[in-house]
């Protein structure tokens, strides 16, 4: 989940049930500053693969309103490519 930070909500995890359950309960009224920063999403999302000790975890989505907070997209680009080469 993320707006301006993105924070880990749901550990990478195989358990669809646990995943579908936290989805549900999400209160995205707890994010209380606007906007978007996409590029850190990428990048908390590239962490947690990382991080992960799920053989094959190699693969990231990233759903978004596709608002972004910055005037200058070069350090969404940048992440997305790194994020890419991994």
């Amino acid at each position: 989940m993320f707006a301006r930070e993105a924070i880990e909500i749901v550990p990478l995890t195989r358990d669809y049930g646990y995943c579908r359950y936290v989805l549900t309960h999400i209160n995205d009224a707890d994010i209380v500053t606007p906007g978007s920063d996409v590029g850190q999403a990428i990048r908390t999302g590239a962490a947690m693969l990382e991080a992960s000790h799920e053989k094959g975890a190699e693969i990231m989505v990233l759903l978004s309103d596709g608002e972004d907070i910055s005037p200058d997209l070069s350090p969404l680009y940048e992440a997305a490519q790194q994020a890419a080469e991994k």
